[in-house]
């Protein structure tokens, strides 16, 4: 698992793939795609940790029990959309949203 509080990765792109964009700058991470305006969400590191761990639980979890099935991972972000794309875009020292310009 990357450590992503301590992680060497500028701020910048962090990972693209498949038309899908994970952005960093600052404690912001901006997660997104080409193609649902809707699929894009701006949160914080924190919050992107939250998740993660939430999902690590799960995939730890024998999650094809029926009498025992897994929690919902509670997933909390700053901005959805459109909204999204305009606060990452409006971060000091943003690269912007590429495929947003």
């Amino acid at each position: 698992m990357i450590d992503l509080e301590n992680s060497p990765a500028p701020d910048d792109m962090f990972s693209v793939g498949n038309a899908f964009w994970v952005l960093i700058t600052g404690n912001y991470v901006f997660i997104g795609t080409e193609y649902v305006e809707e699929q894009q969400v701006i949160m914080t590191k924190e919050q992107l940790l939250y998740v993660l761990e939430q999902y690590k639980a799960f995939l730890e979890g024998d999650y094809n029990d029926p009498n025992n099935p897994p929690d919902p991972i509670d997933v909390e972000f700053i901005a959805e959309g459109q909204e999204a794309i305009d606060i990452y875009n409006g971060l000091p020292n943003s690269h912007l949203v590429p495929y947003a310009c």
